[in-house]
């Protein structure tokens, strides 16, 4: 799915001039492990040909067993959901020393945006005095939630969007019926992994049904009581995340300030619902759905 952008970066290492710590962005929910791992392993490798792994050397084995010595993955964690500074510092003591297999220890931070401010800070101290046997790759669908000192303190490279051909072909090696696809497209433009997980959580009888309703609410053949009445079956997640693609199709066919307004409304609430403990999801649904209605579009 990304082998040019790998090509580069392959290139880049092959030649010796890939930079030592990578801010990779790209889009939420497009499968951006795929690359990781190729890179990761790339880095690990001790005979790579033209930048990319050989795939039969002891380095290559550990990392394919995941037992590599200096390989380590931040992600979030807890109930937070945030990278703490715990995990960072157990990593800044590892790689203190010298690696254990490879020329270098390879340190990747995913969604590195949900770095907390302590975990944050002592990133940046690494960044700001790396060693030389320590390659960074943070990888972010957030970039601008990162500090910007981070942020100067690496080579951004984004990932290049997707293409519907591209989706469509990684949807239906996931497994996924070709009849559920354009439905799934139609809701996850250019972001498959996002449109698998939708898959495999029921969304498009749910989306079909939100879709439905929708219409109805729009031309005024149900009030919005009925409409609440209909998606009764559907999760709150899930209703939140038809209304969010319903508004962005409605933005998409006729732009205006009002509706801009409102969909930073709403992505306001839904930050809100997902840090706030005991925040009822769906009387926050609900009101924004009343806030739609009083807009009158």
């Amino acid at each position: 799915m990304w082998d040019s952008f790998f090509d580069k970066l392959a290139d880049s290492l092959a030649q010796g001039d890939l930079p030592q710590s990578l801010l990779i962005t790209h889009r939420e929910g497009v499968f951006e492990e795929g690359l990781r791992k190729q890179l990761v392993a790339s880095l690990l490798c001790l005979a790579p040909s033209q930048g990319k792994a050989c795939g039969h050397c002891v380095a290559c084995q550990l990392y394919q067993a995941g037992t590599h010595p200096d390989y380590f993955h931040l992600v979030p964690e807890g109930a937070s959901n945030t990278i703490k500074i715990d995990q960072v510092r157990a990593v800044l003591r590892a790689v203190a020393q010298r690696p254990h297999t490879s020329a270098a220890q390879v340190v990747v931070i995913t969604q590195a945006d949900r770095l907390n401010t302590a975990a944050s800070n002592a990133l940046l101290k690494a960044l700001e005095e790396p060693t030389e046997t320590t390659r960074w790759v943070l990888m972010s669908s957030r970039p601008m939630q990162l500090l910007p000192t981070i942020r100067s303190r690496t080579v951004v490279l984004r990932l290049p969007p997707l293409s519907a051909s591209q989706v469509h072909q990684s949807l239906l090696q996931q497994g996924v019926p070709e009849s559920t696809i354009p439905v799934l497209m139609a809701a996850f433009e250019g972001a498959p992994a996002s449109a698998l997980a939708a898959y495999e959580s029921g969304f498009c009888e749910s989306e079909s049904l939100f879709q439905t309703a929708w219409a109805d609410l729009q031309a005024k053949r149900i009030s919005l009581l009925q409409f609440l009445d209909a998606l009764k079956g559907v999760s709150v997640q899930q209703r939140f995340s038809c209304l969010t693609k319903a508004v962005e199709r409605v933005f998409k066919q006729t732009p205006s300030i009002t509706v801009a307004n409102y969909f930073a409304e709403l992505r306001q609430a839904l930050a809100q619902w997902s840090v706030i403990s005991g925040l009822n999801g769906e009387l926050l649904f609900e009101q924004q759905m009343l806030n739609w209605c009083r807009l009158g579009l």
